[in-house]
């Protein structure tokens, strides 16, 4: 099963360069309303995916950010971006079904 993180201060070197690497913008990530999950392989600690949301000033909205896959990984974790958006709904306390996907 994929687990997925919170990120955290202590994690935003990691996810830039993770992100950069996927050629994925790193504009606004330092913004409050950005809100970003990692999972990383349990072997090895390295983050092999992220995904992550921007909400609207008044919270009433999100953007999901980018989903991004460790190139040697992609195509067998389908699911990432779901998960990243049911963790967006149950932080903020939208209804699953009231989020278009």
């Amino acid at each position: 099963m994929l687990k997925l993180v919170r990120v955290t201060n202590a994690d935003m070197v990691e996810v830039s360069e993770f992100l950069s690497i996927a050629d994925l913008t790193l504009s606004g990530l330092d913004s409050s309303s950005v809100h970003l999950w990692i999972s990383r392989d349990e072997t090895t600690g390295r983050i092999f995916a992220t995904t992550g949301y921007e909400s609207s000033e008044d919270g009433e909205h999100a953007l999901i950010r980018s989903v991004a896959v460790a190139p040697e990984l992609r195509g067998g974790r389908n699911r990432l971006g779901f998960c990243g958006i049911c963790d967006a709904t149950s932080c903020r306390g939208w209804s699953k079904t009231s989020v278009a996907v």
